[in-house]
């Protein structure tokens, strides 16, 4: 939803749709791993500084990365 925001900030025409339930019944055999980066990092910080600062990490050219799993 994050991305939805910047696109809009960028003049971009956005179109968004959900499906109830897509993903929550979902049945998954391996792990899901999400690797976030740059300013996205930086927004979910500020939602929650306490929960998620502990897991950001600096990537080789100094960007914030978030890795959840």
């Amino acid at each position: 939803m994050l991305s939805c925001v910047r696109d809009v900030r960028e003049g971009q025409y956005l179109f968004i749709t959900d499906i109830p339930g897509c993903f929550l019944q979902a049945y998954m055999e391996q792990d899901v791993h999400m690797l976030l980066e740059g300013p996205i990092v930086k927004l979910i910080v500020k939602l929650e500084p306490s929960l998620y600062r502990k897991f950001v990490w600096k990537s080789k050219k100094a960007n914030p990365c978030y890795t959840y799993s």
